[in-house]
């Protein structure tokens, strides 16, 4: 009977967790949680030189955080594998966006579910809004966007680097260097190179993209861009596209996932004591299809939630 009554007790939970995420204030989770995992937060501070950007303002900073929400929130309700937003061949667009990107026949400033097929949009990866808010005033961050896909799709990401070291990529007056043989000269200093071996592969596999997304063929210092590399494991890429796809086939991903959600739901991050439930979850959601609803669902079940302390505020009261 007690067996009954915690099964009882856990299907009341699920179901009001799917009903939850089905009222119009789960909105928030657009919002604060897209926001936080993915920093979309930082466009709003995005600034470009005006001479190499023209085409770069707030409108347009905009619409790119818009796209990146919507793709988000289609997944949040629908039944498909949430690890697909990493390499999907569609995406939300207005016609600022859509002339951005290369495409025609938008018009108005609402957004239209869209094929990227044909445009070099190869999901996630690939939106302006990751690429530019990875990137630097004057030009694209090779390192920075390495680093983002390390801390917020893989969960590896580098520590700060010692002290001691400096950050600056040194170039002897005269030499004429392209993005990759920069980082390069800068990583054969053993101080950079233990962490910048799995970052810089996977930026100058994303340098076909400019500071604020757009496709190129050639870098910022006019050489003509090799996107090929190789990830840990001997995981080679040759493409942007191919690329995507080996972050998304990761073991990593959906682990990170999880840990990523946890945080969010609980207002913490994990500790050791954790691990074992997670694993367990992550488990759980990958028989689930990665549905990404569902792992709500199964993280309200687990003891850390229905557990977890109240609150304390100053003064006592919970």
């Amino acid at each position: 009977l007690a067996d009954q009554g915690e099964l009882a007790d856990s299907a009341v939970l699920q179901e009001q967790v799917r009903r939850m995420l089905a009222d119009s204030k789960a909105k928030t989770i657009t919002d604060n949680f897209a926001g936080q995992w993915l920093q979309l937060r930082k466009m709003n501070d995005v600034v470009r030189d005006s001479i190499l950007f023209p085409e770069f303002d707030a409108e347009l900073s905009s619409s790119m955080r818009r796209e990146t929400e919507l793709v988000f929130k289609s997944y949040l309700h629908g039944t498909e594998n949430f690890l697909n937003m990493i390499v999907s061949d569609s995406t939300f667009v207005n016609q600022r966006l859509a002339e951005f990107y290369g495409m025609s026949g938008f018009e108005g400033t609402g957004y239209e579910p869209v094929s990227t097929l044909g445009i070099n949009r190869y999901g996630l990866l690939s939106h302006a809004s990751i690429l530019t808010l990875t990137s630097h005033t004057f030009g694209t961050s090779p390192v920075n966007r390495g680093k983002w896909v390390l801390g917020q799709l893989l969960c590896n990401e580098p520590p700060p680097p010692p002290a001691n070291v400096s950050t600056e990529l040194v170039i002897e007056e005269g030499q004429e260097l392209s993005m990759r043989d920069r980082l390069a000269a800068h990583v054969s200093d053993p101080g950079c190179a233990a962490c910048h071996k799995s970052m810089d592969p996977i930026g100058l596999g994303l340098d076909n993209y400019n500071a604020i997304g757009q496709w190129r063929t050639l870098d910022d210092y006019g050489f003509e861009v090799d996107p090929a590399g190789v990830l840990p494991g001997e995981l080679s890429f040759s493409t942007p596209k191919e690329l995507s796809q080996l972050i998304r086939e990761d073991d990593g991903t959906a682990r990170c996932i999880v840990h990523h959600v946890f945080t969010y739901m609980l207002g913490r991050g994990e500790v050791i004591t954790d691990y074992c439930d997670l694993d367990s979850v992550t488990q759980a959601w990958a028989a689930t299809g990665y549905k990404f609803s569902e792992l709500f669902v199964l993280l309200a079940q687990t003891p850390q939630f229905t557990n977890r302390a109240p609150v304390v505020e100053e003064g006592g009261q919970q």
